[in-house]
């Protein structure tokens, strides 16, 4: 099956399962797009605050139905603009974000022939369905269209995650690749990017699960490295990658 029928209705055939979300539904969207917000906030919300000026030019490459986009408008970012395939979620975010300017296309094609430069591209849980044959070239052409220092942000699921990474690579028919903190940091730096930093993507908990999450983390670490395993230093679900042109 073409990849393009699955991601042209992805709210209906994926997003609406996994999300428990009726996407007709805009109060239901909106209380998504707070609660999707938490997380952003926590693992990037100091990096556009203290590094990337509100005057900034920024893509949302396979923006989706628009979580990153309520993130910047809620951080009062104007310059934005979002790409993505399917038709459900642009529409959804042409209705959101009236200010803000949408294409209706695949991401591969746009990088490769727009004229436009921007100061952040940002792609969360797209590079993953990303031919591997073409991976390579789609990154080059990712950095060709970034300004000289600008930010280059990544989230995609975590292959050498604790728990449930083989979910996270075959949990979606469209998924191509999977990677691991290995893998992203020898793609990007042979596509030339520079500075690459690698993290965990957090989730977020109130005071005290995340206190009991950080014990229980403590205990299982101690647990496999007694049984001979080493512990991953990247081991979230997903993997967040900051790297600059």
């Amino acid at each position: 099956m073409d990849n393009k029928k699955i991601f042209d209705n992805y709210l209906t055939n994926h997003y609406s399962k996994c999300e428990k979300t009726d996407f007709n539904n805009d109060n239901e969207v909106l209380v998504l797009l707070d609660k999707n917000k938490i997380p952003i906030d926590y693992n990037l919300g100091s990096l556009f605050k203290e590094k990337i000026s509100k005057k900034s030019k920024i893509l949302d490459l396979g923006c989706g139905y628009g979580s990153f986009l309520y993130f910047l408008r809620s951080h009062y970012y104007e310059n934005v603009t979002g790409i993505d395939i399917s038709t459900e979620e642009i529409a959804i975010c042409k209705k959101l974000f009236k200010t803000y300017e949408f294409y209706h296309e695949d991401i591969f094609a746009y990088i490769q022939n727009t004229k436009e430069r921007f100061d952040v591209l940002y792609l969360s849980h797209v590079l993953e369905h990303i031919d591997k044959k073409q991976l390579f070239e789609f990154l080059e052409g990712a950095n060709n269209i970034l300004n000289d220092n600008g930010f280059f942000i990544l989230v995609v699921p975590n292959s050498a995650a604790y728990f449930n990474s083989a979910a996270n690579r075959y949990g979606d028919l469209t998924h191509e690749v999977g990677f691991t903190d290995k893998s992203l940091r020898q793609a990007l730096m042979v596509t030339k990017f520079d500075n690459i930093k690698i993290k965990n993507y957090f989730g977020v908990g109130n005071f005290w699960l995340n206190i009991v999450r950080k014990v229980a983390l403590f205990l299982f670490e101690l647990f496999i490295q007694i049984l001979g395993y080493e512990k991953q230093e990247i081991h979230t679900p997903s993997i967040l990658v900051i790297a600059r042109k």
